[in-house]
């Protein structure tokens, strides 16, 4: 009886000696801190066809010495998502740049206290919607936080003609003389409009002048020519939605002819404007 008491007794004090071994350990887990520079997280402002950069430091202290690593939970800015692979990692451990739609290390336990800088990108395509896309960097341990991450997407129309400087040479509408521009434009808006509007022609070496009101437009259509347009205020021209860089219409343009017009040179502007729409 003596002997078993005695057993019993020293089996108690082995769990409590466990007890205490175990409660040690999950403490010094517990401690191991991790600073996020800046506190804020990830935070990238971007525009299409250009490929944005942010980073976060990682700091441990040197108690830290499991690996961690983290993955991109979903981007969304309202009814809009991107893929989370789009939005890439890299630094010490990712041997070059990685895809955050699956875990990637961050730290590997061995820094010892010394802190690590992580790298992202992430590059618009003419099809995101503008808007500020928010989500976060989740841990593969509890303990970690969670890293914020924010992507705001501007509004970008880009237009260039082809040629950007042209000559249109006086003649009537009934037998014009046609001058062609290209137009190329890529837009992130979901919808815009193109207007046009012409200036006066100046001539260059008097006051005499060629009135807008005799600046005319008009869309190509080989098969089914449209009418003539003026240009002496604004007109919406084009509309569409979200494109990337296109070729979206080739102008013709005619200036009318009058019988006084002095011959020479006369310099001018038709502007294009763009309105982008939310």
């Amino acid at each position: 009886m003596k002997k078993r008491l005695a057993r019993e007794k020293k089996i108690s004090s082995i769990r409590y000696i466990l007890y205490i071994v175990f409660l040690f350990f999950t403490s010094t887990l517990a401690i191991a801190r991790i600073d996020i520079l800046p506190s804020t997280g990830i935070e990238i402002t971007a525009t299409p066809g250009v490929v944005a950069q942010g980073s976060v430091v990682l700091k441990p202290d040197t108690s830290q010495t499991a690996i961690l690593q983290y993955r991109l939970r979903a981007l969304r800015s309202d009814d809009q998502e991107i893929e989370q692979s789009r939005l890439t990692i890299e630094n010490r451990y990712t041997q070059g740049v990685q895809t955050l739609d699956r875990y990637r290390t961050v730290l590997s336990g061995q820094e010892k206290g010394n802190q690590v800088t992580s790298t992202f990108q992430f590059e618009p395509i003419w099809t995101d919607v503008p808007g500020e896309y928010v989500s976060s960097l989740a841990a593969s341990r509890n303990a970690a936080p969670d890293i914020p991450v924010k992507i705001i997407i501007k509004p970008k129309s880009l237009l260039t003609l082809q040629p950007q400087n042209f000559t249109i040479t006086t003649s009537s509408l009934k037998s014009p003389v046609i001058s062609e521009v290209n137009v190329v434009m890529g837009s992130n808006s979901p919808r815009w409009e193109l207007y046009l509007v012409a200036d006066n022609l100046k001539f260059k070496s008097s006051s005499q002048k060629i009135s807008n009101d005799r600046v005319f437009v008009r869309i190509k259509d080989q098969y089914n020519p449209k009418p003539w347009l003026l240009l002496n205020k604004k007109l919406k021209l084009i509309s569409g939605v979200a494109t990337p860089i296109t070729t979206i219409a080739t102008l013709e343009f005619v200036v009318e002819s009058e019988l006084d017009d002095r011959a020479g040179d006369y310099l001018g502007n038709i502007k294009f404007l763009v309105r982008n729409f939310k």
